[in-house]
C-alpha cells in the first residue's frame, strides 16, 4: 500500500514537473524581449527611450546580463551614432560600477571599449582611442583582447603615419599569433604585409612570408568562421598580393594579374574598387598614363556609388603623376597644388586634434575629479556626524574625533588637489608665453630668407626679362614669395592679437574706408570695380584706426579674390547705440549654414583657394578687443555682404 501511495505521488510530482516546465516555454524571459526589440529598432529616433526600458527592467529584477547589455548599447548609440565618445566613456565608468558579475558579462565590457574606440577613430582622435585600448588591455586580461587592443592601437598608429610605433604594435601582435594566441591570425598578417609593402622596399620579404601564413590560415579555414578569421577578408588578401607583386622589386606581374582577375570574378563593389586602385598602380608603373587615368575615372565612380570620399591626398597626387607622364604640365601643377592644399590642411587639422586631445589627457582632468571627490567626502562626513550624535551620545565623541582627523586628511589632500591644479594651469601659461615667444623669434628668421628670394627674382628679372620664358618663371617666384610672406603675416599677426595694444581715438570711417578702397582699386581684375556710397564726413567712432582698418582690408580681400571680376560696394550708416560698415559683392555668397562656420580657424570655402583660411577668425578677434562685432548678412542674396558693427561710445 505505501510503495503504491509512493507512485501515485511520484506521477502526480511528474506531472506538475512537465506542467510547469511546458508553462515557463511558453513565456519568454521579458528581458530577452527588450533585448531583442532595442537591437531591432537601433538605428530608430526613441531607441534611447527603448534602452531606458530595458534598463529600468533589468535593475529591478536585478539582471546583470540585462543592466550590461542596456549600457553596451546606450555606449554604442552615443559614441557611433552620436558621435560623443567621451559620454559614453563616462557610460563605462557607470557600467563598471553598476554590473556586479563582471567576468560573466565581458563580452558587454569588450564591445563597450571598441565602441568608443572607433568612435573616437572616426573622429580622427587618435590619441584618445590608443589612451581607451590601453585601458581595455589592463582591465580586461585575455589573450583575445590584448589582440583587439593592440589590433586598434596599431590602426591609429597607421593613419598617423608613425611608422616606428606602427611596426612596434604589428611586432606585439604577430608574436601574440606566434605564442598560440591566434585571434584574427589571417587578418593581421594580411595588414602586416601590407605595411611592410608600403614602408620601404627592404620590408619585401617579409611582407611575402606574412601573406603566405595568411593564405595558408584561410586555405585551412575555408568556409569556417572561428577566432583566426575574424574580420578576414578574402578579396582583401587577393588585393595586397597584387599589391606586392606590383611594387615589390621581386614581383611578378603575372602572379599580380592572377589575383586582380579572382577579384574580377568575385564581383562585388568593394571588389571592384580595389580591382581598379591595383589597375591603375599597374598602369602607372608601365607608364601606360592614358590607361591610368581611365582606370582613376572608372574607381572614382565606384567610390562615389559606395558613398566613400574619392577625393583625397592619394588621389590628387597620382593624377599629378599621371598628367606629368601624359606631359600636359599646366594639369599637373594644377593638380599638385590641390594635392599641396588638402595636405596642408589635413596637416593642420590633425595638429589641432592632436593639440586639443593632448590637453584633454593632461591630469589637470583628474585633479579635478580628485577635488570633488575630497569635498564629498568631506559632506559624507558631516552627515555621518549628524547621524552618529542623534544616535548614541557616547559613540559620537569617539566617532567625532575620528572625522574630525579624517577631515583634517581630506582639506590636506584638497588643497595639495588645488595646488597641483594650479601648478598645471601655471605651466600650461607658461607654455603659451614660450609659443608667443618663440613665433616673435622667428617671424626676423622667416623674413630674411623671403627678402631674399624676391629681391634675387627683381635682379633676375631685370637680367633675363627680354626673354619670355625666364620671365614667367621670376614672375611666379615672386607671386609665390607674396602669398608666403602674407600667409605668415597672417599666421603671425593670429598667435599675437591678445597682446596688441589698443589705442582708442575718434576715427572718421570715411578716411578709413576712402584709404582702404584706394589701395584696392589697383588690385582688381580688368572688369572689377569699387564703389563707395556717400559717407558723411562727419561720421565718426572711438576705435582703434589701425586694427579697424586690417579688419576692412581682410574682408576686402576676400571680396576681391571671390567677386573681383565684379561689383563691389562699400557703404557706412550711423544707429542709435552702433555705428555699421557694409563690403558687398556679386560673387557667389556664403550660404546660411556656413554664415558662423566660416569664422572658425582654418575655415575656407574654397579648399583650393590661397590662403590660412584664418582671415575672417582673425577679423572676428580683432573685433572683440574693439568691443564690436562682424558677422555675414545672410538676408543679402546677390553675393555676400559682410557687416562690422562698431559701437558709439
Amino acid at each position: 500500500m505505501k510503495k503504491r501511495i509512493a507512485t501515485i505521488i511520484c506521477l502526480l510530482l511528474a506531472i506538475s514537473a512537465r506542467m510547469w516546465c511546458d508553462n515557463h516555454k511558453l513565456k519568454p524571459n521579458p528581458i530577452d524581449s527588450l533585448i531583442a526589440d532595442v537591437e531591432e529598432h537601433i538605428y530608430d529616433k526613441d531607441v534611447t527611450k527603448r534602452i531606458d526600458k530595458l534598463m529600468n527592467a533589468s535593475r529591478d529584477v536585478k539582471d546583470d546580463k540585462g543592466v550590461a547589455t542596456a549600457y553596451k548599447l546606450y555606449i554604442f548609440v552615443t559614441s557611433l551614432w552620436q558621435g560623443q565618445p567621451e559620454k559614453a566613456q563616462v557610460m563605462l565608468k557607470d557600467m563598471y560600477r553598476d554590473v556586479k558579475n563582471r567576468d560573466k558579462q565581458e563580452d558587454c565590457f569588450i564591445n563597450a571599449y571598441k565602441y568608443i574606440i572607433y568612435g573616437y577613430q572616426d573622429l580622427g582622435r587618435n590619441h584618445s582611442a590608443i589612451a581607451i585600448a590601453k585601458e581595455m588591455a589592463a582591465n580586461i586580461s585575455s589573450p583575445k583582447v590584448f589582440t583587439i587592443a593592440h589590433f586598434a592601437i596599431y590602426e591609429c598608429y597607421r593613419d598617423m603615419r608613425l611608422e616606428d610605433m606602427e611596426f612596434k604594435e604589428l611586432s606585439l601582435l604577430i608574436k601574440n599569433i606566434e605564442k598560440g594566441n591566434d585571434y584574427m591570425a589571417a587578418n593581421i598578417y594580411t595588414y602586416a604585409g601590407l605595411s611592410y609593402i608600403d614602408n620601404n622596399r627592404q620590408y619585401d620579404a617579409k611582407a611575402l612570408s606574412c601573406l603566405i601564413k595568411a593564405e595558408q590560415i584561410s586555405t585551412a579555414n575555408k568556409g569556417k568562421k572561428n577566432d583566426q578569421m575574424r574580420d578576414f577578408r578574402e578579396n582583401f588578401l587577393w588585393y595586397t598580393y597584387a599589391y606586392y607583386h606590383i611594387n615589390a622589386e621581386k614581383g611578378i606581374m603575372g602572379k599580380a594579374h592572377y589575383y586582380m582577375s579572382m577579384l574580377e570574378e568575385e564581383g562585388s563593389e568593394d571588389s571592384r574598387r580595389l580591382l581598379y586602385s591595383l589597375r591603375m598602380q599597374e598602369y602607372m608603373k608601365t607608364r601606360q598614363w592614358r590607361e591610368a587615368l581611365t582606370a582613376s575615372d572608372s574607381l572614382v565612380k565606384i567610390k562615389q556609388d559606395m558613398d566613400l570620399r574619392p577625393y583625397n591626398e592619394a588621389y590628387y597626387s597620382d593624377m599629378a603623376a599621371i598628367y606629368k607622364g601624359l606631359g600636359n604640365y599646366p594639369m599637373a601643377l594644377e593638380y599638385m597644388e590641390k594635392f599641396k592644399a588638402l595636405s596642408d590642411s589635413n596637416r593642420i587639422h590633425q595638429s589641432l586634434s592632436n593639440t586639443e586631445e593632448m590637453s584633454e589627457l593632461l591630469n589637470v582632468k583628474q585633479y579635478e575629479y580628485e577635488n570633488v571627490r575630497l569635498q564629498n567626502v568631506i559632506k559624507d562626513r558631516k552627515l555621518l556626524t549628524a547621524y552618529i550624535i542623534i544616535s548614541l551620545t557616547l559613540v559620537v565623541l569617539v566617532l567625532l574625533v575620528m572625522i574630525i582627523v579624517s577631515q583634517v586628511r581630506a582639506s590636506r589632500q584638497l588643497k595639495a588637489a588645488n595646488a597641483a591644479i594650479t601648478k598645471a594651469y601655471e605651466k600650461t601659461e607658461h607654455a603659451l608665453q614660450v609659443k608667443t615667444s618663440f613665433i616673435k623669434s622667428i617671424k626676423h628668421e622667416i623674413r630674411t630668407p623671403l627678402n631674399g628670394i624676391v629681391g634675387f627674382s627683381q635682379v633676375l628679372t631685370s637680367m633675363l626679362g627680354d626673354k619670355e620664358e625666364y620671365r614667367q618663371m621670376t614672375d611666379v617666384i615672386m607671386e609665390k614669395s607674396d602669398q608666403l610672406t602674407k600667409i605668415i603675416d597672417d599666421v603671425l599677426y593670429a598667435s599675437d592679437i591678445q597682446n596688441m595694444p589698443v589705442n582708442m581715438e575718434q576715427v572718421a570711417i570715411s578716411n578709413v574706408i576712402g584709404d582702404i578702397s584706394a589701395t584696392y582699386m589697383g588690385l582688381l581684375p580688368k572688369d572689377g570695380e569699387i564703389v563707395v556710397n556717400p559717407i558723411s564726413s562727419g561720421l565718426k567712432v572711438t576705435t582703434d584706426r589701425s586694427l579697424l582698418a586690417k579688419v576692412l582690408s581682410m574682408v576686402m580681400d576676400n571680396a576681391v579674390k571671390f567677386a573681383g571680376d565684379s561689383l563691389i560696394t562699400i557703404a557706412a550708416r550711423q544707429a542709435d547705440s552702433h555705428t555699421e560698415i557694409t563690403v558687398s559683392d556679386c560673387g557667389r555668397g556664403i550660404s546660411k549654414e556656413k554664415s558662423e562656420w566660416v569664422f572658425e580657424e582654418f575655415t575656407k570655402v574654397d579648399e583650393f583657394s590661397q590662403g590660412t583660411g584664418m582671415g575672417l577668425a582673425i577679423c572676428r578677434e580683432v573685433m572683440k578687443r574693439l568691443r564690436g562685432s562682424i558677422y555675414v548678412d545672410t538676408a543679402y542674396a546677390n553675393g555676400c555682404r559682410m557687416v562690422v558693427r562698431l559701437p558709439l561710445g
